[in-house]
């Protein structure tokens, strides 16, 4: 097992579940990750039988309890539907639940025949009984009867478990392509990572992504003085992702 400071501020291009089992034990803050989960995209992982889905849940989310420092947090992304078994395989690890966000992300999938599929869960769970840190101070959103009821924190409210943040579809300016298509199609926006590596995390704590994708986690981590761990299997992904880190000052 190699020391923590060898993963420090890296992003590593291999396969995660071969890269986790070499981090030392209770050594990491905070996990925000984003895995693949079976819908089809053409990246590693994403085209998994329910049963493989199922057992690649089960590998990533124990070792995500082993590098976790006692009551650490891990924030994952998750579809609708696999959030349900991804609540029981946490829970039997004796993670322990905290809250589940809903990501109101304003596009998506839309059939004729049923609703249309425009959120996401994103599951937030600590190893022990409550977070290791949560600055709420730091994530703060003003109210709106913030204006004429002088009684409420003029720092601004809890965000509460609904966030709406666009995703990155069409021509937004932060989503990365290449000859008008995007390189990843489940980029993440930095305006959803970085209230949580904020709330979660405090300067120079180390925050694990072993699906890093184009590095969104590690470029908020690098703005907001945390250290990162990126660990990503596609190596056009990593190239981008180191392109765009070396734009951070």
């Amino acid at each position: 097992m190699k020391p923590i400071e060898y993963f420090e501020n890296r992003i590593i291009n291999y396969d995660c579940l071969k890269v986790i089992p070499h981090i030392p034990n209770g050594s990491i803050d905070l996990i925000v990750t984003d895995p693949p989960y079976s819908l089809g995209y053409e990246f590693a992982n994403d085209k998994l039988s329910y049963e493989k889905q199922k057992e690649f849940m089960d590998c990533y989310c124990k070792e995500f309890y082993r590098v976790l420092k006692p009551n650490g947090t891990v924030v994952i992304f998750m579809s609708q539907e696999m959030s349900h078994y991804l609540y029981f395989v946490l829970k039997q690890l004796t993670f322990v639940w905290q809250n589940e966000i809903v990501w109101n992300r304003d596009g998506g999938q839309m059939p004729t025949k049923k609703l249309g599929v425009c959120h996401e869960m994103i599951m937030i769970w600590t190893k022990g009984e409550q977070h290791k840190t949560f600055n709420l101070d730091d994530i703060r959103v003003q109210s709106k009867y913030a204006e004429t009821d002088k009684r409420l924190n003029p720092k601004g409210k809890n965000p509460g478990d609904v966030w709406y943040v666009p995703a990155l579809f069409g021509k937004k300016i932060e989503r990365i392509t290449e000859n008008g298509k995007a390189i990843h199609p489940t980029q993440k926006p930095k305006e959803i990572i970085y209230p949580l590596v904020s709330a979660y995390s405090v300067l120079n704590d180390i925050v694990l992504d072993p699906f890093i994708g184009l590095g969104t986690t590690a470029i908020v981590c690098k703005n907001l003085g945390r250290k990162y761990i990126g660990i990503e299997k596609d190596k056009k992904y990593v190239d981008v992702a180191l392109s765009l880190l070396s734009e951070v000052n």
